[in-house]
């Protein structure tokens, strides 16, 4: 249950007293990821549902799933694609890709990483809603955590 607790605690806002004490409690912890993101999932199911219901609007519904998906999780998943983007469009030697991706700072590229990812996702869910699948949205928040668990178990550390 600890280990469930520090994954809630890592991957949202949700406030959770959880410890990692190490690396082998942080790589036990992502196995819960996959059932944080079904807890997620639903949450973000249920605001779009709630605003569809009321509002009838796809669109206004697809902008509260999205703006759900970065007050949740803290935005975590942009400060990394912001990082990955600036470092892996710099043009440089792995050293500097590394080093830029260590950079607090955003560049040009963190933030157009971010505004396509944003675009996409608001298509996305739009399109889910006006198909009446919008249950394929949590689906597809436990495959992409699940699939950070299986990349982060079989690839190689990139500053190995």
């Amino acid at each position: 249950m600890e280990k469930f607790k520090c994954a809630i605690s890592f991957l949202t806002i949700i406030p959770v007293k959880a410890n990692i004490n190490d690396e082998k409690d942080f790589r036990d912890m992502m196995l819960y990821f996959p059932f944080v993101a079904l807890i997620l999932g639903i949450l973000y199911y249920i605001i779009t549902y709630i605003s569809y219901h009321y509002a009838e609007s796809s669109l206004l519904s697809s902008v509260l799933y999205v703006v759900s998906s970065i007050v949740l999780t803290g935005g975590l998943h942009y400060d990394g694609l912001a990082d990955s983007c600036d470092g892996l469009f710099s043009g440089r030697d792995k050293d500097k890709i590394l080093e830029i991706m260590q950079d607090s700072r955003i560049g040009t590229f963190g933030v157009l990483g971010i505004i396509t990812n944003v675009i996409l996702k608001l298509g996305i869910i739009y399109a889910f809603i006006e198909n009446d699948i919008i249950y394929f949205a949590i689906l597809s928040v436990i495959f992409s955590r699940t699939m950070q668990v299986v990349y982060a178990y079989y690839s190689r550390y990139a500053k190995n």
